[in-house]
């Protein structure tokens, strides 16, 4: 994150910024992890052409989803009452009979056994580093449909490859791949590798 951008955040939801790490570049946003002295934060900043009725729409949905889900985190209000961005936007969402049923991030969704996804939610920490006891647990209290642990570091092993070449994928002229993000996911293939072994 430039000098320019903390200063205007920092400005703009009056909070300090400490130890800022990248930790997402995806479709349509880029994702932070940040220190501040209200605690620890993420910053989601999403490109500019989205409105600003769009993105007050999307806020009450995340605040209305976060009162019953520990998952969702509402977005943080600037004095003015704004928000930071968020993937909650009316194409992520599916909803039945008027009801919210699904958030779906569509740049990471895919078609493949549910086990793969299992395997790479079972314990990880932000660095990407496996923590075995943590993901024995998970998948011993996930129950049917969970891989065996060495099944499961052999799809995390597959889901971070999938992820490098999807991140090469996306580097472009003037948008070069997350170096950061690559080196996190090259590290940590290597290092299930030697695991598996």
């Amino acid at each position: 994150m430039d000098d320019a951008l903390t200063d205007a955040i920092q400005r703009r939801f009056d909070l300090a910024l400490h130890d800022v790490s990248r930790i997402e570049q995806g479709d349509e946003a880029l994702v932070w992890r940040v220190e501040t002295d209200q605690g620890r934060r993420i910053v989601h900043i999403g490109p500019a052409w989205r409105s600003s009725e769009e993105l007050a729409w999307t806020h009450r949905v995340i605040r209305h989803a976060a009162a019953g889900a520990p998952q969702a985190i509402p977005p943080i209000p600037a004095p003015d009452g704004a928000t930071f961005v968020r993937h909650y936007y009316p194409r992520n969402l599916l909803c039945r009979k008027g009801c919210l049923v699904a958030v779906i991030d569509w740049h990471e969704a895919e078609t493949a056994p549910i086990a793969g996804e299992v395997a790479w939610a079972a314990g990880h920490d932000e660095q990407l580093r496996l923590l075995p006891d943590r993901a024995a647990r998970f998948l011993q209290a996930y129950g049917v449909g969970a891989p065996s642990f060495p099944v499961a570091v052999s799809l995390m092993r597959v889901w971070l490859r999938e992820n490098v070449r999807y991140g090469l994928a996306l580097a472009r002229p003037g948008q070069p791949a997350d170096e950061h993000h690559l080196g996190l996911q090259l590290r940590a293939f290597v290092e299930l590798g030697r695991l598996a072994a």
